[in-house]
């Protein structure tokens, strides 16, 4: 899944292209070489090391072309910077007296410019399993209750729509009127056919570490 997620997300996006539904961009970063980073690599699960070892990193960007407001967006961080230190863009120390786990939250995925998913990586522990949340400038940290590979089966299932791990968040808590996930029902069946909503729900509730202990 990790090594082709991405190359399906294209062609299911370029699709959507071809039909004039939406305007598409991509990058890919070329592989690391560094070994000091590669050794670094183990720290993470088996999907997020084979499509390190692929690229490093990547974005895909599309936006409609008569939906006002449908767009989406991935942006895969360089390894390099995904391991460094982020005091100063996540965290301020005063911070960590609210919400310790600030410390060890590393983005890996800038989904929009105010909000990131990322990695908690404790030195002691490891890297937890679940992939976790963070909005720019704030200081709580959420759970999507998925691993890697979860997460990139549900970007790929959200065609990177806006946002989407919000989405996730809002069927955590139940929260299926809102308007964001009113917002993704509606688009996301106008530009890709092979959409369904009770689909989506039943493969994020097929993934959620919670339900599979």
């Amino acid at each position: 899944m990790a090594l082709k997620f991405y190359e399906n997300l294209e062609i299911k996006l370029y699709k959507a292209k071809k039909n004039n539904l939406l305007e598409l961009g991509f990058r890919y970063m070329i592989p690391m070489e560094k070994k000091s980073l590669l050794s670094r690599l183990s720290m993470f699960d088996k999907s997020f090391q084979e499509m390190y070892n692929e690229t490093n990193g990547l974005e895909i960007n599309w936006k409609a072309n008569n939906i006002e407001q449908a767009y989406g967006n991935l942006e895969f961080i360089d390894f390099e910077t995904i391991v460094g230190s982020w005091e100063g863009q996540v965290f301020e120390r005063d911070d960590l007296e609210f919400n310790e786990l600030l410390e060890f939250y590393h983005p890996f995925d800038n989904v929009s410019p105010e909000f990131s998913c990322g990695f908690i990586i404790d030195n002691e522990t490891g890297t937890w399993e679940s992939i976790y949340t963070h909005t720019w400038g704030e200081r709580s940290t959420k759970s999507l209750d998925i691993n890697f590979e979860g997460y990139i089966t549900m970007l790929y299932e959200s065609r990177a729509y806006k946002n989407w791990p919000l989405i996730l968040l809002d069927i955590q808590d139940e929260s299926f009127e809102s308007d964001l996930i009113k917002d993704f029902k509606s688009h996301m069946s106008q530009l890709f056919s092979d959409f369904d909503w009770n689909n989506y729900l039943e493969k994020y509730d097929s993934l959620r570490l919670s339900k599979n202990k």
